[in-house]
């Protein structure tokens, strides 16, 4: 599905600023600016992260009258919910989507939870005819013997502003469509796309911006002599994205759905 609606990417961006006296003290073995750089690069995917699990969880991206998002009640719930049915659950999304999800997201907590409920198990005793269960990190083995999108287990955490450390993929399950390549034709469709400004088609800047641009991630890294004793050496980790809603009409998805509450 082609859209004609306009889109413009957000700048985000780190810095890290590291005293000469540091460099020049440091030990062989180490590597003070990479360790920086690489610092600077996680924190910018876990801010990345939290967005796209933000979106992904957002009832407002799914058609609710089609059918694509499930709120789960306490009896339904997969933790001890008394009339639970995962695997149900999963298939009405599938039977109402526009076109079939290929994958499916959740955290570590709740693809426990999913692996370990009683209903989950009959049906896998039931599709092989024989134990044991496969290992719980055999996600393509447990798609393939339940007939689901592929599980995609993410066990990313962040901290809040209580001092908590949950799982960022909490307590819901989105499910979506990745088609291979870039889906850019009217005959498939994802249902999010990630749009990344790429420095203009080039991976080197300009010489007066320095840097180069890998995969939309810009790394900068320029001596500033006007700060500190010494001077010091900044290093500057940015990229542009913008998180789409592509499988439906005015960023409403008819493609996957979203389960909401699938544990406590």
């Amino acid at each position: 599905m082609l859209a004609t609606q306009q889109y413009i990417t957000r700048g985000y961006a780190l810095a890290s600023v590291i005293p000469m006296e540091i460099i020049a003290n440091q030990d062989a073995p180490l590597n003070i600016e990479m360790a920086a750089t690489k610092m600077l690069m996680d924190k910018l995917l876990l801010s990345r992260e939290t967005r796209v699990a933000a979106a992904a969880f957002n009832p407002a991206n799914f058609s609710a009258a089609a059918g694509l998002v499930t709120t789960l009640t306490a009896q339904t719930k997969w933790d001890n919910g008394p009339n639970s049915n995962p695997v149900r659950d999963i298939k009405n999304i599938m039977e109402k989507s526009l076109m079939m999800p290929t994958d499916m997201a959740m955290s570590f907590d709740t693809w426990n939870i999913f692996t370990e409920n009683p209903n989950v198990q009959k049906y896998v005793f039931a599709k092989s005819g024989v134990r044991p269960l496969p290992e719980k990190d055999r996600y393509d083995e447990w798609g393939a013997l339940l007939e689901l999108p592929r599980p995609n287990v993410i066990a990313v955490k962040s901290k809040n502003t209580a001092g908590a450390y949950p799982y960022v993929w909490a307590s819901n399950v989105s499910l979506f469509r990745r088609p291979p390549g870039d889906a850019v034709s009217m005959y498939d469709a994802s249902t999010f796309k990630t749009f990344r400004w790429n420095g203009a088609g080039a991976n080197q800047l300009p010489t007066e911006f320095g840097g180069r641009v890998e995969g939309g991630f810009t790394v900068r890294s320029f001596y500033n002599p006007f700060k500190g004793k010494r001077g010091v050496r900044v290093i500057v980790v940015a990229h542009d994205d913008f998180e789409a809603v592509t499988g439906g009409l005015a960023n409403v998805s008819l493609i996957g759905g979203l389960i909401l509450g699938a544990n406590q």
